[in-house]
This record gives structure tokens, C-alpha cells and sequence, in this order.
């Protein structure tokens, strides 16, 4: 595997690690704000994202959503700034 599909994949390992860590537990509310900031982030993109790009937008919006942020503006809000890579 090289190193451009590793990191997104570490960053979702660490996003589910630290939700189990926390003992999270996501119920169908906070499954619908994440999903709605998931598109929404998808939706905001200049070009269509990567599949290591999409992977790391879950990753932000699990870890945002693991510190108790509910509000799907707010997980989608927490997108960093990094370039889009086209597919």
C-alpha cells in the first residue's frame, strides 16, 4: 500500500479508536447530523473528493462527533482547509 492510502486509512482507524475509547455510542439523531455534515462536505467541494479524501472527511466528522458536537453546520464546519483531490 503506498503512503497517500495509508494516512486517510490511519485517520479512520483513529477516528473509530477513539470513539470506542469514549464509549460513544451514536443513536439514530446523531447518525442523521453526521451523515447531513458528511454530504453537506461532500456537496461543498470544488471537485469531486477522492476516495482517501471522503475517507477523511468521516474521519473529521466521527472525531468531532465523538467530543459531543450534534449540530450537522458545526461537524461539517470542522472540515480542515486541505486541497481536493480529484478522482
Amino acid at each position: 500500500m503506498g503512503a497517500r492510502f495509508l494516512q486517510p486509512l490511519e485517520r479512520v482507524l483513529s477516528a473509530i479508536t477513539l470513539h470506542f475509547k469514549r464509549s460513544a455510542v451514536f443513536g439514530p439523531e446523531e447518525i442523521s447530523a453526521m451523515s447531513e455534515a458528511y454530504d453537506f462536505a461532500l456537496r461543498s467541494s470544488l471537485t469531486p473528493p477522492s476516495e482517501s479524501a471522503r475517507e477523511a472527511i468521516a474521519a473529521d466528522i466521527i472525531a468531532a462527533a465523538c467530543t459531543g458536537e450534534r449540530d450537522p453546520q458545526k461537524l461539517a464546519g470542522r472540515q480542515p482547509l486541505r486541497p481536493v483531490e480529484a478522482q
